[in-house]
């Protein structure tokens, strides 16, 4: 039969997958709840779903939050997790909490550049996206790339979605995004792939080809994968052992100490890229 890709998962973007699933294969047909292949208790799945906030984009967050209610989390209530490196008011942290039927966190981090870094190499923009490299973006890459999956782990959540404040939900989805995942054995869901520019990834993949001839060896999935086409992770559902294994950890470990973030802007959606490459089974 036909296989379940990697990012089935989200369906709910293109919202007639099921109807042709359902008359290719006859399942999942009418009103059926495409989690019910296997039922296992939403309390072991321990999903949630996570963005990083700013006050100076609180229109768009409010968006955001709005169509996460109606379109899924005023069914499935998922926890929320919303990181800042700001002072939020507590009149913004009220609102935002009426807006929600489920919980919803609020966590403090804080960015810096890391200390190992030569900073009078670090450009104040880069020539990837001169017009939104801030430091402060990179900051946001490799707090993305990491950081943010160990502290969500860390708080007891073994799924993470991903949303930015400017992800906005359409329609309505019908199932439980992060049981179907574990029923179908997904770690890795995304919407879609395009291509980074040549500037934006310069280095990278050579980066993790000598990575590999010292590290690990080969990768088919990250052999076959064209050079420069990254998965489009702000909507982006994951599970932490992707990020928690000893293969990515590694990886990160060395991306981060090359310092392209930094110097050149590689951003947290290439670096996560190669990362499921490394990691994840490609059916």
């Amino acid at each position: 039969g036909r296989g379940l890709p990697t990012a089935v998962e989200y369906s709910f973007i293109h919202p007639f997958f099921f109807r042709d699933f359902n008359r290719k294969r006859g399942s999942f047909s009418g009103n059926v709840d495409p989690t019910e292949k296997k039922k296992v208790s939403r309390n072991i799945l321990r999903g949630v779903v996570f963005a990083l906030v700013s006050t100076k984009r609180l229109r768009l967050l409010q968006r955001m939050m709005a169509s996460l209610e109606k379109y899924f989390n005023r069914r499935w209530k998922y926890p929320i997790v919303l990181f800042t490196d700001e002072e939020l008011p507590l009149a913004v942290q009220q609102s935002l909490v009426a807006s929600s039927s489920s919980q919803l966190r609020f966590k403090k981090v804080s960015f810096d550049i890391p200390s190992f870094l030569e900073k009078e190499r670090i450009p104040e923009r880069t020539t990837c996206s001169p017009h939104s490299s801030t430091v402060g973006y990179r900051h946001m890459c490799r707090f993305m790339s990491q950081q943010v999956h160990q502290l969500l782990d860390d708080m007891g959540y073994s799924w993470h979605w991903r949303l930015d404040d400017d992800s906005i939900l359409t329609a309505d989805i019908g199932y439980d995004v992060f049981q179907f995942m574990e029923n179908n054995g997904k770690k890795y869901g995304f919407v879609n792939t395009v291509m980074d520019g040549p500037e934006c990834v310069k280095g990278l993949w050579e980066f993790t080809d000598r990575f590999l001839n010292r590290s690990l060896g080969k990768s088919v999935f990250y052999n076959e994968w064209p050079r420069g086409q990254v998965f489009y992770n702000n909507f982006e559902i994951s599970h932490s052992s992707v990020w928690r294994s000893s293969r990515y950890r590694s990886f990160f470990e060395q991306v981060d100490r090359e310092g392209g973030i930094y110097y050149n802007r590689w951003s947290d959606s290439a670096i996560k890229s190669i990362g499921v490459l490394l990691v994840v089974a490609e059916s």
